[in-house]
């Protein structure tokens, strides 16, 4: 949804800076996630100013192609960002809490051939 590109956007601008964090012993104890950086703040400013703009057109107008097709691309940048600089405790917290759910479907999936 628009707003979880705001939220990946947002996190991984805020996020600790990598100058920040320990430096590993070496390159291949690098964690995941390096923090925020110049090339991730590229990428978040980018989805977050495109979000900023085109959310709520697309919200007030669900045919808008333009902002609906910006939003896409939004989502897309916000994903580098956090890809490389991670996000806060919220979407980090989903990780363990998504995966204890085990038998839960959604109205209107009963009977469908989903893997879970």
């Amino acid at each position: 949804s628009g707003l979880d590109v705001l939220c990946h956007a947002i996190e991984s601008y805020t996020a600790l800076p990598y100058t920040e964090r320990p430096k590993p012993q070496s390159p291949l104890h690098r964690p995941a996630y390096q923090g925020s950086n110049p090339i991730s703040d590229v990428w978040s400013l980018h989805a977050l100013r495109t979000a900023a703009k085109y959310l709520p057109r697309a919200v007030n107008d669900p045919d808008d192609e333009e902002a609906r097709s910006n939003m896409l691309l939004a989502a897309a940048s916000a994903g580098v960002g956090f890809g490389n600089a991670g996000v806060h405790l919220c979407h980090g917290m989903s990780y363990p809490v998504a995966s204890q759910v085990k038998s839960y479907v959604p109205p209107g999936y009963e009977g469908a051939d989903h893997a879970q």
